[in-house]
């Protein structure tokens, strides 16, 4: 089904929603260049414009700016407009024209899709009203109960706080800013050297700067005038909180950052959940695990302060989520994704809201530069590979090790089920007798789809990503016979024919994969399937 109509519409360049991350990638998208191409031609390195992209460097350099707006042909105001965000000093709302030898729509930058940052703005939040009602629905009970999101990276945790926080949306679910203070903190904050009462202080600033009771932002100001806080002092402050009917709400952004931090002991817990249980005061957290999964020691993960979360896993969007964000990004522009646009855009995005934003933005791209049906299959399935590649490296350098197994198995299934890609959990089990767990987890995570009984990975670029990663280091200094040398003992343990199919796949694996094959191969399930299938794949 063909989506998107309407006219042409001019988005402003404002700064919650194009941030210099946005602003940079558009236009290195509209450029028709990867990140590294680009990164030549202005001489500068690519973990730079990556970094710039990412959102790492918020802003960049002077010079580097300037070298940026060179390579992309940038001049008059749109040089100066780039250079204005690219330093943090863009006026709010100002537009940006695309000249100077980058053609646009109308001459202003006007794409609907955004990618990088965290949505900030609600009427560009889609999906999630499961979520959303679930969270709400928590803080309108009696007992004001507290939430903990759970997703992958890049999920969409933190635009779903963002929206949260809204009070718009608070108040369209009855919990209007009069007397509900939510207070978004962003925990990537917290290093290594901070405690307990630093956090707590600058929680305290946020509240004052959110709260709009007097009488509170006036006790919260002499509690910064403090030299020491303790628990008595917090438990003064919610009680005068609860005493003028007001409710407060932490949303804590990358929880993580505190519950593997040593200096937040079992102290810090008891104390934030006697805060929680005798005042309106409640949480709502984001993680990329569970929070009990997470503890620094097993004296944390004890606490009863993590029996109070209901757990929200974020998931993919359902197909229903997909269309209305397309549509109605589409909706004030002249452009329609077509029916063939969106199987593409399906096929290397899937579900997943941060891939579904990023292909609709390089598609969207593409129909700007007036591509055909067919070039505009090449260009975005270049672009999106180049932006998808770092995610992939996180993934899976945040999976267990028969995770990584599953998909493996996973890509090796895709590989011979071509062109469906389709396979079920007896294919999977096939492979490897101990896959079912893990593939609940990796479904949970978004990295696999089922449907009707069938599964896949969420991208058709992931599984070949996957198998490459087995052959990518054969440049390594270190040779097989070496590593045999170190490592020969769980080899040798493999014994008959099925030790002899080891030894032959072995010496064609990246040394650092070895290890994941080894422990694969004493699985009585699947070394000769996976024998045969590494065997297609290496030759």
């Amino acid at each position: 089904m063909a989506v998107g109509s309407g006219s042409e519409g001019v988005v402003a360049v404002d700064p919650p929603v194009v941030a210099f991350a946005g602003l940079l990638r558009q236009l290195r998208v509209h450029a028709g260049l990867s990140q590294e191409e680009l990164a030549e031609a202005a001489g500068v390195g690519a973990r730079t414009v990556s970094d710039l992209e990412r959102g790492v460097a918020l802003t960049a350099r002077k010079d580097t700016a300037r070298l940026l707006a060179d390579a992309l042909n940038l001049s008059g105001t749109a040089r100066a407009s780039f250079e204005a965000v690219a330093r943090g000093r863009a006026a709010p709302g100002a537009s940006l024209p695309l000249d100077g030898g980058v053609a646009g729509a109308g001459g202003t930058l006007n794409n609907p899709f955004t990618y990088g940052n965290p949505i900030s703005d609600p009427r560009r939040f889609f999906g999630r009203a499961r979520e959303v009602e679930q969270i709400f629905g928590r803080l309108r009970n009696e007992e004001f109960e507290s939430s903990s999101v759970v997703g992958d990276r890049r999920i969409g945790k933190t635009s779903l706080l963002n929206y949260l926080a809204d009070p718009r949306v608070r108040a369209a679910h009855g919990l209007g800013p009069e007397r509900y203070n939510f207070v978004y903190v962003d925990l990537q904050m917290v290093d290594k050297v901070m405690g307990p009462e630093q956090l707590w202080r600058r929680l305290l600033v946020l509240m004052r700067q959110q709260c709009a009771d007097d009488g509170i932002t006036g006790i919260l100001a002499a509690l910064e005038r403090r030299e020491r806080l303790d628990t008595f002092d917090l438990d003064e402050l919610f009680q005068e909180v609860d005493d003028r009917g007001q409710h407060v709400v932490f949303l804590l952004d990358e929880f993580e950052h505190v519950t593997g931090n040593v200096n937040f002991g079992p102290d810090f817990y008891y104390g934030f959940r006697s805060m929680m249980i005798h005042h309106k005061v409640a949480l709502v957290t984001s993680s990329r695990l569970e929070l009990i999964q997470l503890c620094h020691s097993e004296t944390v993960k004890s606490s009863p302060f993590f029996n109070i979360f209901a757990n929200i896993n974020l998931r993919m969007f359902s197909d229903a989520d997909c269309q209305v964000m397309i549509s109605r990004s589409l909706s004030g522009t002249t452009v329609q994704f077509s029916e063939r646009d969106m199987e593409h855009l399906l096929d290397l995005a899937g579900l997943h809201p941060y891939f579904l934003q990023a292909a609709s933005c390089m598609l969207y791209e593409s129909h700007r530069m007036g591509l055909g049906e067919a070039a505009r299959k090449v260009f975005l399935a270049e672009h999106f590979r180049g932006e998808a590649m770092p995610h992939f490296v996180d993934y899976w350098d945040n999976s267990g090790v028969y995770e990584k197994i599953v998909l493996t198995a996973a890509a090796l299934l895709e590989r011979t089920a071509e062109p469906l890609r389709a396979f079920s959990l007896k294919d999977l089990n096939g492979l490897f007798s101990r896959a079912e767990p893990s593939v609940e987890r990796l479904e949970k995570r978004g990295l696999l789809m089922s449907r009707d009984g069938r599964y896949r990975l969420f991208s058709s670029v992931l599984g070949p990503w996957v198998l490459a990663q087995f052959t990518a280091e054969f440049s390594e200094e270190q040779s097989y016979h070496e590593w045999l040398a170190a490592n020969g003992e769980p080899v040798e343990r493999i014994t008959g024919k099925e030790g002899g199919l080891l030894r032959e796949i072995l010496p064609r694996i990246g040394a650092r994969h070895r290890q994941l094959i080894i422990t694969w191969a004493n699985d009585p399930q699947g070394l000769a399937a996976l024998s045969s299938l590494l065997t297609n794949v290496l030759a």
